[in-house]
């Protein structure tokens, strides 16, 4: 067995997810390690696998995906749909697995668990040595709801207190994050990723109308969005296209109507373009004039964001305009991101920017934080803080 270092990604995020940090980081890591994602999404009981064994039916425990594998986790204690038994049930198979990976990839220089989302926190309830935890703030992680806020509180505290490393993606995070801890939270790069834009990029079969200026949005249509503003931008100016790409996701404790949605797609310079290939993207933004973040910042987990998409739309050297996210607020933005706090203000910006050209220096300085950004970056500083 090569000695790379070994690294377990607790996941409870859906395959069709349109955030793909996870994606992305265990791609990166997969090239030099050895990397398995527990997809807590899935799960296998003892009696459920004996009847697949007894019914010769094929039982997959591992699914390959390019250079990593996605385990899918067995319950050992039976009733596994009950909330208490199903969290024991989470932390015994990865303790299992701490005991089989440190046999099977004994001399593995370093043993990981990189941990993104603190809900699973629980599952750290048993840990053997020699694994360290490393935290990947990505994300403020909070909810509308007070009670289920503060439970995401708990677990964000107590997966800071199980971890040996922490490193955030913004100062903005940092800063919140530091209200729960002392221990040292390390700045990263936000991961971009550079060769979905280059060498695998596609031309999009997409073509946007364009008899008026378009002002695009690349993300879920979903309650992130500000409709109040956009319900506005839109209806009191036909002059302008407004293209939206991505799908339209209901989550239905947060927007149990789509009410607000069909104000904006019942416009007539309102388009919407379903969910499109990863590497078709490029080719879309660079048919709009000027791209948007109109995220309703009411909601924390828009405030405190660093949005992905910020990136994308950096390499394309495209015009931004975004509501008043904290991070985007930052004097180091200041002239590559414009910022509206009303629709008023995003009229007046808008136009200014038709009316003059986008400046040179502003795009040479979005291209430069893109390719500064880049997941390559942002693996090979983490992974000088903990391997010496």
């Amino acid at each position: 067995m090569t000695k790379k270092p070994i690294i377990i990604i607790p996941s409870n995020q859906f395959k069709n997810e349109v955030c793909d940090f996870l994606e992305q980081t265990v791609n990166m890591l997969s090239k030099n390690s050895h990397v398995y994602v527990i997809d807590y999404t899935t799960q296998l009981s003892i009696k459920e696998i004996l009847i697949k064994i007894l019914s010769n039916k094929k039982i997959n425990l591992i699914n390959k995906h390019e250079n990593s594998n996605y385990l899918v986790p067995i319950h050992i204690i039976p009733y596994g749909n009950n909330k208490i038994i199903k969290q024991i049930n989470m932390t015994i198979y990865l303790f299992i697995l701490e005991i089989i990976f440190s046999i099977y990839y004994f001399n593995a220089p370093y043993k990981i668990i990189w941990m993104f989302f603190p809900q699973l926190s629980n599952i750290l309830n048993i840990k053997i040595f020699p694994w360290k935890v490393i935290y990947d703030v990505v994300d403020i992680y909070s909810h509308p709801n007070k009670m289920k806020n503060e439970k995401l509180k708990k677990h964000k505290e107590k997966l800071i207190k199980k971890s040996d490393f922490i490193f955030t993606i913004s100062k903005t995070l940092k800063t919140e994050f530091s209200k729960l801890t002392k221990k040292t939270i390390k700045i990263v790069p936000q991961g971009f990723s550079i060769n979905s834009f280059t060498k695998n990029s596609k031309k999009s079969l997409i073509k946007i109308p364009k008899n008026k200026k378009n002002i695009g949005f690349v993300g879920q249509i979903n309650q992130r969005l500000d409709f109040k503003l956009l319900n506005k931008l839109i209806s009191n100016n036909p002059q302008w296209n407004f293209v939206f790409v991505g799908p339209n996701k209901k989550e239905e404790d947060l927007f149990p109507k789509n009410k607000k949605i069909n104000h904006i797609i019942n416009k007539p310079n309102f388009f919407w373009i379903d969910k499109q290939e990863k590497n078709t993207i490029p080719s879309i933004i660079k048919q709009f004039d000027i791209v948007i973040i109109p995220y309703d910042i009411s909601l924390d987990f828009n405030l405190f964001c660093y949005p992905m998409k910020l990136f994308e739309y950096f390499y394309m050297e495209k015009p931004i305009i975004s509501t008043p996210i904290k991070e985007l607020t930052r004097k180091k933005f200041k002239n590559i991101i414009k910022i509206g706090k009303n629709y008023k203000e995003w009229e007046i910006i808008i136009d200014k920017i038709i009316k003059q050209e986008w400046p040179k220096s502003a795009r040479k300085e979005q291209k430069r934080l893109a390719k500064e950004n880049s997941w390559e970056n942002k693996i090979k500083l983490i992974n000088s803080y903990y391997i010496k």
